[in-house]
């Protein structure tokens, strides 16, 4: 956590990103389980998408 607070600061800071932004100030992340679930979700099957195109090319 050390090594990445700069950039943590930084992110925070430059205020396009208000999710990290708010993170800081006390006021939490303003999204619900809900939304973090199928956004990892997501992400997972693009990886599994990805891996499967490479491998029956």
């Amino acid at each position: 956590m050390d090594q990445n607070e700069p950039r943590f600061d930084a992110i925070r800071a430059d205020g396009s990103h208000p999710e990290p932004a708010s993170a800081g100030s006390g006021e939490g992340f303003g999204l619900d389980p809900r939304t973090l679930f199928e956004f990892g979700l997501g992400r997972t099957l693009d990886d599994i998408a990805a891996l499967i195109d490479e491998t029956s090319a």
